[in-house]
């Protein structure tokens, strides 16, 4: 029964984390939808923002490439810190996510899916501007709505390239991933389901490593309208399942 339980936090983790669906508001309507409880183990859920933190760091990988980076890029990178630290910030704080909230919620995100589209802009990675850092890092700020989400939108409406919002949002995001991860480790060295948790979180891994590669193409295409018919469907049925 335990693997079967951290299987489904996994999958739902890969799903919901690298695509941005919301991963705590679909564990509380799971939880709601089947009665149960065993969603309600926050260090076994933080946990399990290893896979999709795996699978970004990956992807940073090849977009921050030592071969490619020069001396000026450096600066510019530095200027990355001050949205890394609000990212950490919001991370801390508590969201409580209530079952008759969660369809509005979706239905925001929704919204604001089918308006992150890329304008074609041209600016390439050096010319991150100050400017551009306060923004992000008020943007990072914004409760409830996806990490990934957050930073995108942010980046687009700073008019950086289609490259550049990939590269810093991934870049942010993975932060926004490793402060919840960090805080409980300590559960993945001392939990006696050691074994079910590293096959769960291997196969999660390979899932959000074919999730991230699906949302990059998403993005390059303009079509992450597609996730907003999914967040509606969901949305409607929750207020028809709960009413």
């Amino acid at each position: 029964m335990k693997i079967i339980t951290y299987l489904i936090i996994g999958i739902v983790s890969s799903i919901t984390n690298i695509l941005p669906l919301s991963y705590n508001s679909h564990l509380t309507l799971l939880q709601n939808l089947f009665n149960t409880k065993i969603f309600n183990y926050q260090e076994l859920n933080n946990l399990f923002y290893l896979p999709p933190l795996i699978a970004i760091f990956i992807t940073l990988i090849n977009y921050h490439s030592l071969k490619h980076i020069k001396k000026n890029h450096l600066k510019k990178l530095f200027l990355l810190i001050p949205p890394i630290l609000t990212s950490i910030f919001s991370s801390i704080i508590f969201h409580h996510y209530q079952l008759k909230t969660i369809p509005y919620l979706f239905i925001i995100i929704a919204i604001l899916l089918i308006f992150t589209k890329n304008k074609n802009y041209s600016k390439p990675l050096q010319e991150l501007t100050i400017k551009n850092t306060i923004f992000l890092s008020i943007f990072n700020l914004i409760p409830f709505i996806p990490p990934i989400l957050t930073n995108l939108l942010g980046c687009y409406l700073c008019k950086l390239s289609k490259e550049s919002s990939l590269k810093y949002a991934f870049t942010i995001t993975f932060f926004n991933y490793l402060i919840p991860l960090s805080t409980n480790i300590n559960y993945l060295l001392s939990t006696p389901d050691l074994i079910y948790l590293i096959i769960s979180i291997t196969f999660s891994t390979l899932i959000s490593l074919s999730l991230i590669k699906y949302l990059i193409n998403l993005i390059n295409n303009n079509k992450l309208y597609k996730l907003s018919l999914y967040l509606i469907i969901i949305a409607l049925f929750t207020l028809y399942w709960f009413r």
